[in-house]
């Protein structure tokens, strides 16, 4: 690979002992994501050794001169499952020597994956480092090194050594020990140390070079998630959609003027996930006035372009408006759904609520029209002072255009079914004859179109059946009767279920 040739590098990761995390000469430390254990390995990225003097960049850092990237723009790619990919662009000076060049202030959450970075340059090893995320691993930093403690009773500091850190730090002074607590101690910041976290590459460079570098890294506590609302008239009959994405911040950085995406679907990930409920959110900020761009194809999935940078602070949140969609047709039909028992001793009849469902009505133009990524719909419908009332939530899967899409709200109220099986009577060839009574009630004010589903077993054809039904599978049974307010009636149905032998029989 030619020196000047512009490159992205990275190489295999090498876990080390808390033996590497630096010294008072001032090496940087070594520390993992923060989302590992407390007594975490130490993570060093680097090449294979090759020529010349890779073999033992590890142990050059603190001799070669420090370079800082200044920030010039960041970009993120959010994903829905706890993840991002952050690009970060800066500004770095390269000498045309064996340099040390440092992004500090990046993600203290890094995902295991390797990060990359894009400069004219010959990339020699890389690390990560995050010297205050982890007290233990701080402290063990300064064994033998002289701090401050404020001992028992004092007002004032005093010098102290740390002499033991394994079975808790323990301080010298003079001839007597202190165990004292962390707010009790002074240290010192020590030569190289990072007050940040931050990313490290040494870099070797055939030639001075001004220009723009990109840090690409996946970090992990952070990321987004979909969800909507639907305000319906009183009747449920039509409503105004509203997609919004919630953005997460929890990775241990602050990102000012990004420009972000938002990938849609299940993406793949062999690496630790922290799941949201372990982190407390803060409150959402307020919608962003500029929806975003139409969702494009990405890999098989989608992706949302905000139109706008926004700023994402560490350990908040902010809601944002994704699309918007007036007039949408709704349809309401009142559920039964059931696996029909074919025996001869079914359970007593007792009654069962419907559930009520509300099937959008999906055009041909609109945000309905394309794909709905995974998310909860929470549905808002008046009540009868006219205040918009939570009529209830429902969780949508990734759905793809043209798909029809079903809210389940819970059980409605007074319209009810009691089930009762009529006939069980075996043939001489092994089959069976079973009869139903599906007695149905309406106990509300409201027209109640039904949808009851059976789902019978076996290999089974229809000898009979009071109301009119389709099969829309081999299994299912479905009747659609409409119940007046206040009425009630009775759908009965005879099936004939042949025998099933064992293969060979």
């Amino acid at each position: 690979m030619a020196a000047m040739g512009r490159s992205i590098v990275a190489g295999a990761i090498l876990a080390v002992g808390l033996e590497a995390c630096g010294s008072a000469g001032g090496s940087p430390a070594m520390a993992a994501p923060a989302w590992l254990h407390s007594h975490r390995a130490t993570l060093a990225i680097a090449r294979t050794a090759g020529r010349g003097s890779r073999s033992d960049a590890a142990s050059s850092w603190s001799t070669l001169p420090l370079s800082d990237a200044r920030p010039v723009s960041v970009a993120l790619t959010l994903y829905a499952r706890n993840w991002a990919l952050v690009r970060d662009i800066r500004r770095v000076d390269l000498t045309g020597k064996d340099q040390v060049v440092r992004f500090a202030g990046v993600a203290a959450h890094l995902d295991p994956a390797p990060p990359l970075l894009d400069l004219p340059a010959e990339i020699l090893a890389s690390r990560f480092t995050d010297d205050l995320g982890n007290k233990g691993q701080l402290l063990a930093r300064y064994a033998g090194q002289n701090v401050e403690i404020f001992a028992p009773g004092a007002k004032d500091p005093v010098p102290a050594t740390l002499v033991n850190t394994a079975g808790g730090p323990r301080y010298r002074v003079g001839d007597r020990l202190y165990e004292v607590p962390d707010d009790r101690v002074v240290l010192p910041i020590l030569p190289g140390m990072s007050l940040a976290p931050a990313l490290w590459w040494q870099v070797r460079a055939a030639r001075p070079w001004s220009g723009l570098a990109t840090a690409s890294y996946a970090a992990t506590d952070i990321g987004w998630t979909c969800d909507y609302s639907l305000t319906t008239d009183a009747g449920q009959t039509s409503g105004n959609w509203t997609q919004w994405a919630t953005l997460s911040n929890h990775s241990g950085a602050a990102f000012a003027g990004a420009r972000i995406t938002l990938v849609a679907g299940q993406v793949q990930r062999t690496g630790s996930i922290v799941p949201w409920g372990a982190r407390l959110e803060a409150a959402p900020a307020l919608a962003m006035p500029a929806p975003a761009l139409p969702p494009q194809d990405f890999a098989a999935r989608y992706e949302y372009l905000l139109p706008e940078p926004l700023t994402l602070g560490d350990d908040s949140s902010q809601r944002i408006d994704l699309a918007q969609e007036t007039g949408v047709g709704l349809s309401r039909s009142f559920r039964f759904e059931n696996s029909v028992p074919l025996f001869a001793s079914p359970p007593a009849p007792s009654p069962e609520e419907a559930q009520i469902r509300l099937t959008i009505v999906r055009g041909v133009a609109g945000p309905l029209a394309g794909p709905i990524p995974a998310g909860i719909v929470t549905v808002y419908t008046p009540d009868h002072k006219g205040a918009e009332t939570i009529a209830g939530q429902a969780r949508v899967l990734d759905t793809p255009a043209r798909v029809p899409v079903h809210l389940d709200l819970g059980q409605a109220f007074g319209i009810t079914m009691v089930r009762k099986q009529t006939l069980f009577e075996t043939k001489p060839d092994g089959s069976h004859e079973l009869a139903f009574e599906l007695g149905l009630s309406n106990h509300q004010g409201i027209v109640a179109p039904l949808e009851i589903v059976e789902h019978l077993p076996g290999d089974w054809s229809v000898v009979s059946a009071s109301t009119r039904y389709t099969r829309p599978d081999a299994t299912d049974l479905v009747f659609s009767p409409v119940l007046a307010p206040h009425t009630d009636l009775t759908v009965s149905y005879e099936v004939h279920v042949k025998p099933q032998h064992p293969p060979g029989y």
